[in-house]
């Protein structure tokens, strides 16, 4: 499992909230900790930071795949920083 937002980024109570945490599988968690891989919090389908992925080919097939669960307002509120912060280091 991971935080959505990290350990080191969040606040005591957003540190153990339910809501801030996703099961990955370990490379993919790496990625996502790295800001490499993210989730659309709208529409909930996987980003992959464009030059990883021409440098892992293996990973490019995850990229635009829909993740299909159902989340909540609170994980998706905590997806929207992520994915924001995942933005912002493409610019």
């Amino acid at each position: 499992a991971c935080h959505i937002i990290p350990h080191n980024e969040s606040t005591i109570t957003t540190k153990f909230d339910i809501n801030n945490g996703l099961l990955l599988r370990t490379d993919l968690h790496v990625l996502f900790d790295k800001y490499l891989l993210s989730i659309n919090p709208i529409d909930l389908t996987i980003c992959i930071e464009p030059n990883y992925m021409s440098k892992d080919k293996k990973i490019r097939k995850y990229n635009k795949l829909k993740i299909k669960v159902n989340l909540n307002n609170e994980t998706k509120e905590y997806l929207k920083v992520h994915y924001n912060k995942f933005l912002n280091g493409r610019i």
